[in-house]
């Protein structure tokens, strides 16, 4: 399966996604409409956005992107027009990992969503968090208790991923309402006693005397124990052209925006 790209573009043309799938990726094409794009990325999370949209909508949606939790650290391109430096600090500043301006050159704007979706790869947050018996795989929203899988919500696998990876660190009922919940303006902090029970329920060999989220009085919750996150795997995927490997593009020099070869 090719990696998938969030390709959000403002008009019609097709130049980029057919430059991108004779690169080997699998691309989504959507308007600059951030609602739909975060909707479809909340069931699938692509390996990157590759926003060329008016400077302002992509700043916008990169700041969006940022903003919601499970996207936080996805890979974000911007391609602009604008190719002032403020208006490139702009971007990376709003937390674009890289900027690309017009008139674009196939083999770069290629050469760069490789190294930016490489760059992530290397330095994405362990997706497997194991402590006691107890494991965490944050990408399936998967908890299992010595190897035993337990039905446990996301919202559930959240909170207790949220306070391992927080070790020893106690966190008030409202920081993590905050952490846990992207909306939680319909959510009470007691609600956060709800879901400490029911955990303890999955996770503890005696609820009543939990050896692992521990109540803090007067403060909040904590979780005691030494987390030990799996690190994934830095080899990157067969589909990356190898170190140093050139490609035949009679199209390398520049090219306007407008009219954009396969870079294959």
């Amino acid at each position: 399966m090719f990696p998938l790209i969030f390709l959000v573009e403002d008009d019609d043309s097709t130049l980029l996604s057919k430059l991108l799938q004779a690169n080997h990726y699998a691309v989504r094409v959507f308007p600059a409409s951030t609602p739909a794009v975060l909707e479809a990325a909340e069931k699938r999370r692509p390996a990157l956005f590759l926003i060329n949209a008016p400077l302002e909508a992509s700043l916008d949606l990169c700041v969006a992107i940022r903003q919601y939790r499970r996207l936080a650290h996805a890979p974000v391109v911007i391609v602009s027009d604008k190719s002032s430096e403020d208006d490139r600090i702009r971007g990376f500043e709003l937390g674009a990992d890289d900027f690309v301006t017009k008139p674009l050159h196939p083999r770069e704007i290629v050469a760069r969503i490789n190294a930016v979706i490489r760059r992530s790869l290397y330095h994405r947050v362990a997706a497997i968090v194991e402590v006691g018996g107890i494991e965490i795989d944050t990408e399936r929203f998967k908890l299992s208790v010595h190897g035993i899988p337990v039905e446990a919500t996301a919202t559930q696998v959240r909170l207790v991923e949220y306070l391992m990876r927080n070790e020893g660190r106690v966190f008030s009922r409202d920081q993590i309402l905050d952490a846990v919940w992207s909306d939680s303006r319909f959510v009470t902090p007691r609600t956060i006693d709800v879901h400490i029970r029911r955990i303890r329920q999955l996770i503890e060999v005696n609820p009543s005397k939990p050896a692992y989220l521990k109540t803090i009085r007067g403060a909040g919750y904590c979780f005691v124990g030494k987390t030990a996150p799996q690190a994934v795997a830095a080899t990157p995927p067969a589909w990356f052209p190898a170190h140093g490997e050139r490609r035949a593009d009679p199209s390398a020099d520049g090219i306007p925006s407008s009219r954009l070869p396969s870079a294959s």
